[in-house]
């Protein structure tokens, strides 16, 4: 197999495992959040849990059949190796990915990280978790 077609099969199996990644993360996300607003009296009871498990489990198992189909790969079909840092900086400026586009993708995921912390937060979620966190202490150490 030339280097070429190595490196054309590699590059499709990282975007298909990628893709797998963010399906798992979307998932999960949102079944968390369909939990937390429509669990009603006992949202993380073990019934409520495991309907929300079947749909999550498929992609996550997608997910970890592909990480271990990666590394058979790997052994299999061996990437060549960068033979320095400056070979890697070269690779990353031949796929044209600007820095103006990875600031700006940093950003978005800096947008939405605090959108979902401050929705935590005006939604209760942090007295939610104090109280927990006060509940676990105080039974552990057995002051209640």
């Amino acid at each position: 197999m030339s280097t070429e077609s190595r490196k054309k099969l590699h590059d499709i199996y990282n975007v298909i495992q990628i893709i797998f990644i963010i399906l798992s993360a979307v998932c999960i996300i949102i079944s968390c959040m369909h939990l937390f607003l429509t669990g009603g009296d006992k949202p993380y009871s073990r019934q409520i849990i495991s309907e929300y498990l079947k749909y999550v489990c498929i992609p996550i198992f997608i997910t970890v059949a592909l990480i271990i189909g990666g590394f058979i790969l790997n052994i299999i079909c061996p990437q060549d190796k960068a033979k320095s840092p400056a070979d890697k900086y070269q690779k990353f400026k031949e796929a044209k990915i600007s820095s103006k586009l990875i600031t700006i993708l940093r950003i978005c995921v800096f947008a939405v990280s605090i959108g979902f912390i401050t929705y935590g937060f005006f939604s209760g979620g942090a007295l939610a978790v104090l109280t927990k966190a006060i509940n676990i202490c105080t039974e552990c150490i057995g002051l209640g």
